[in-house]
């Protein structure tokens, strides 16, 4: 009899975990400590809409991108990423010397608004980082492109002249 695998198993994509976009806009606006009021008036919807998007598991697309706006933030950041997973990790893996805490209540981080931001700072800085490393990788890249380009070129010179070269001498005998 043979059995069937199934995803997860060894071979087989582990299942990935779905993002609550609700939950992420939440998470966003208390970092940022604004109220579904502000966040409403900053979007010009009433507060009853915000309050159905963070409840709902995913949100439309162009209000995403209206949120995402009005925090600076990538639209990616709410329906790609785990916040929570994120800001735990971010917490984890930096020190903090200004005696910031962060704690968990249920789904709310209780902390230092000073050690959050300062930590978002750094996480700017560090994917500012890696595109700047990625402009450089991919200017080095062309100019590789250009050499190889080159080499080709002047090979191929090389050959043409020893073509009419052979041509001359082949013509001669």
């Amino acid at each position: 009899m043979e059995t069937k695998q199934t995803e997860g198993q060894k071979g087989y994509p582990k299942p990935r975990k779905k993002v609550h976009h609700g939950r992420n806009i939440t998470k966003l606006r208390h970092i940022y400590e604004w109220t579904q009021k502000e966040l409403a008036e900053a979007l010009e919807v009433r507060q009853q809409k915000v309050s159905d998007w963070e409840d709902s598991p995913t949100v439309p697309d162009d209000i995403i991108e209206k949120i995402a706006g009005v925090f600076g933030v990538d639209p990616a950041k709410i329906t790609d990423t785990d916040l929570k997973e994120a800001i735990i990790n971010i917490f984890k893996n930096n020190d903090i010397h200004d005696g910031g805490i962060l704690c968990m209540n249920g789904d709310q981080f209780i902390g230092s608004v000073d050690a959050i931001i300062k930590l978002t700072d750094n996480l700017i800085l560090k994917e500012q980082e890696l595109r700047e490393k990625d402009k450089i990788v991919y200017e080095v890249q062309l100019k590789v492109k250009d050499k190889e380009n080159e080499l080709l070129l002047k090979e191929m010179e090389l050959l043409k002249k020893e073509m009419v070269l052979s041509g001359v001498t082949s013509n001669q005998s």
